[in-house]
């Protein structure tokens, strides 16, 4: 049997007690329980009123009792269908009895009864029975839910695919990723406004012309014009034109490295520059397209800042800003800045895209090819990857694959040469495969194989066309497949589709009616990709499969695998929805195997969570077996009664109230026992009545030992040997020594029986004055009895009579 988890050994373990609690004045001396099917009263007695205090916290109830101690000898109430565990907690100045229960209490009250010195804490159920411990796990905190063809966790998690697996190889895509680069807007504006005219008129010339190429777009001829004079003998204003108008030049040439390098003194150390706001948005430009976003978000931040409402960098600003938040995927907050900007213009265009782009990264796919489109009307096609791949992606999200299919193939022309082009190859074969067009699919998709085998897309080509001849019924193809996905699964260079091949090897196994293998290859899925993606498609396909793996093992009797899988896959089990027919088995296997307080558990988890009541009849007798059988002989009694209560007349009422019956006897209530079994109004039953004469025997109750066992006096002795020799000894202990000579000598050389049948029989023949008789009876029993009582007994009876 697996161990225990050691979070619930912790949790169940009895936690010890001092023996008292110094300055206490308030003893507990016992404790008790009465239960109901709508309540539980749990009765502590006190040596004097206590102060006490109730919390609860869901399973947990903790009874708080100020200035108080424990009584020599207490008990805890023991485990039981409403008890899993009483602590009894003894501190410095208040004693704490804290009850984990098996379900969550609808109401807790708790009085003091001064007349009879006890405090009653009353426990109200659910009668609907929700919200109960599951009996299958050990784990405090796990809630289930009944259901109408079973039990699940209230945490279930679902797969749209669950019951329908082969849809999954038809319609499951791994995401899959281009990775473009990020497009920043450097706004189109008027160079700077050159400084006020300093003393050196030579200098200030010099940084005219440069103003003067700017302002005719001349940009490749400033940096050959700046880029020979000295900059650090310029001062003041000279100095920040100077090195702005440098970085610009240098910016807008794709020099970033050197722009950003020119700038950065300027940034350093003139903050309050009137040239900081442009200087900082060019920043923000260069950090953005050298990949630090982060950085260019500070600029724009501390840009934003000083600009002024009029300010004519306040659109580039913005524009520039909302570019940087898509590159971080903050697409909300990009459309939040677009919203409240004012652009105009190639700006206006350029926040078109942008909200494009944010939108299909949204999902909002409708509205953001309009978008797209508008662009396409005004300017021609899209001239950027990044744009055609998210209007090609918007197309296909958007089911309108015809379409897509031209972008993904634009695409494909754009980047030709670089390492995504299969990708978007691959990209337009899946969407003529949507289009209905999946002869053309599986020829682009072969082709991709031979062009670009090892590439991402070539390699996602290879594993559709194999799910195509799975999804399409082809049982050959499903063996071929089960292999193929495992060779896959380990060769594949990319980690999302090395996932996805594991995982449809195992669905593979399931499609194939390979359940346990399905099981075995789940297991090496989940400690491969427990954090993957396909994580709870994994759960719900285990879920679904493992109980009837478990049922089959169960039935070929491989008890011990059968109850590893449970173990490690309880919590699984629970998340799904569990049939009472395979609690059942599992509870039968529990029992095969000895293990009878886990099987007793799902038998209390069944009751708790029942809601038929035609169905909750049937589970009282083997739950009341299996607790005789395990010696919980309080619970057996308990449970038997309450099977009486609900259930008068019941099917399983007689062999309950033997369980009964039987479990009083062992707990030394003899007579309780010996009550039910001669009340008037029992069921009728063979075994009740032989238990009855058993009982009222050793009770020495006769007259009812006779009463019970009449009516039997006719039958066989080889059928009812034992009933007959009770009935006889009823008759002879009740002074009707004929009537039981009669069924005493029916037994005389019985094997069980003989012997004390040929003793009796001698004292009878005695009291009626046949000493021959007897002595004859004697002389036999003691030569040739088996039973050495009544042969010694025969022996000292012969010696009296010789005397």
């Amino acid at each position: 049997m697996c161990k225990m988890l050691p979070l619930v050994a912790f949790l169940f373990a009895l936690l010890s007690v001092p023996a008292s609690v110094q300055g206490a004045e308030t003893t507990l001396f016992n404790m008790r329980k009465e239960e109901s099917p709508s309540q539980t009263r749990i009765l502590l007695h006190f040596s004097d009123r206590p102060n006490y205090q109730v919390k609860v916290s869901g399973q947990r109830v903790d009874l708080i009792i100020r200035g108080a101690s424990l009584g020599t000898g207490l008990e805890a109430l023991p485990e039981d269908g409403t008890v899993i565990k009483t602590l009894l907690i003894g501190r410095r100045d208040e004693l704490v009895v804290s009850l984990l229960l098996r379900r969550s209490p609808v109401g807790v009250d708790a009085r003091y009864q001064k007349s009879k010195g006890e405090l009653a804490l009353e426990l109200f159920w659910d009668k609907g029975g929700g919200g109960v411990r599951p009996a299958i796990i050990d784990q405090v905190g796990k809630v289930a839910q009944s259901r109408d063809k079973g039990i699940s966790s209230r945490n279930r998690q679902a797969s749209p695919y669950a019951g329908d697996w082969r849809r999954f190889f038809a319609e499951y895509e791994t995401p899959f990723r281009f990775t473009f680069p990020a497009v920043y807007t450097l706004a189109e504006s008027p160079p700077p406004e050159l400084p006020a005219a300093g003393p050196d008129s030579q200098i200030s010339d010099f940084l005219a012309k440069g103003r003067m190429l700017a302002e005719r777009g001349e940009w490749k001829k400033v940096p050959n014009l700046l880029g020979g004079m000295l900059g650090d003998t310029l001062r003041g204003e000279e100095r920040d034109f100077f090195l702005v108008i440098l970085s610009e030049s240098l910016a807008r040439l794709g020099n970033l490295r050197q722009a950003l390098d020119t700038l950065s003194p300027f940034l350093d150390n003139h903050p309050d520059s009137p040239y900081a706001v442009r200087a900082r948005y060019l920043s923000a430009y260069l950090r953005a397209s050298s990949g630090d976003p982060y950085g260019a978000q500070y600029d724009l931040a501390a840009a934003l800042q000083k600009a002024r409402a009029d300010s004519g960098f306040l659109p580039a600003l913005h524009l520039l800003q909302a570019e940087v938040l898509i590159a971080k995927e903050h697409y909300e907050k990009a459309l939040s800045v677009l919203e409240g900007a004012e652009l105009q213009g190639l700006l206006a265009d350029q926040a078109r895209l942008c909200r494009a782009i944010a939108f299909v990264g949204l999902g909002r796919h409708s509205e953001a090819i309009p978008l797209f489109e508008d662009m396409q009307v005004r300017y021609g096609a899209l001239p950027l990857p990044l744009h055609v791949e998210r209007f090609a992606h918007a197309l296909y999200r958007s089911g309108r694959y015809a379409e897509a299919i031209d972008a993904y193939g634009s695409l494909a022309r754009l980047i030709a040469g670089q390492p995504q082009e299969s990708l978007a190859f691959y990209a337009r074969a899946l969407a003529q495969l949507r289009d209905g067009r999946a002869d053309e699919a599986k020829t682009s998709m072969n082709r991709i194989q031979v062009a670009f085998g090892e590439s991402e897309g070539g390699q996602r080509s290879l594993l559709k066309q194999i799910d195509l001849e799975v999804a399409s019924g082809n049982e050959k193809a499903l063996v071929w497949a089960i292999i193929d996905y495992g060779r896959l699964a380990g060769e594949f260079s990319h980690r999302g589709l090395r996932e996805e091949a594991a995982f449809k090897q195992a669905a593979s196994f399931h499609l194939n009616g390979d359940g346990l293998r399905c099981v075995e290859a789940l297991k090496i899925f989940t400690r491969d990709f427990f954090s993957g993606r396909l994580r709870q498609e994994a759960e719900a396909l285990l879920g679904q499969v493992l109980p009837g793996v478990i049922t089959e093992l169960i039935a070929a009797k491989e008890h011990l695998r059968a109850l590893v899988f449970v173990e490690q896959n309880r919590d699984l089990l629970l998340n799904q929805r569990i049939g009472w027919d395979f609690l059942i088995r599992l509870a039968d296997a529990f029992t095969d195997m000895e293990l009878l307080d886990r099987a007793a558990r799902i038998y209390f988890y069944l009751l708790d969570n029942n809601s038929e009541r035609s169905r909750e009849q049937g589970l009282y007798l083997p739950l009341v077996g299996l607790l005789f059988k395990h010696d919980r002989h309080e619970l057996s009694v308990e449970y038997a009664r309450r099977y009486a209560e609900r259930f008068p007349g019941g099917k399983d009422a007689a062999r309950l109230l033997l369980l009964e019956a039987r479990s009083l006897l062992a707990l030394g209530r003899a007579e309780e026992a010996a009550e039910l079994l001669t009340a008037d109004d029992r069921p009728a039953g063979e075994d009740l009545d032989l238990w009855g004469g058993r009982i009222c025997e050793r009770l020495e109750r006769y007259p009812e030992v006779v009463r019970l066992l009449e009516k039997y006096r006719d039958e066989e002795v080889a059928s009812s040997a034992e009933k007959l020799c009770l009935l006889a000894e009823g008759l002879y202990m009740d002074g009707r020594a004929q009537e039981a000579l009669a069924l005493f000598e029916r037994l005389l050389g019985h094997a069980d029986y003989g012997d004390r049948a040929a003793y009796r029989c001698a004292q009878i023949h005695l009291s009626a004055e046949r000493p021959e008789q007897a002595l004859k009876l004697l002389r036999s029993l003691s030569d040739k009895g088996t039973n050495p009582l009544w042969r010694e007994m025969a022996g000292e009876m012969i010696a009296l009579l010789e005397l």
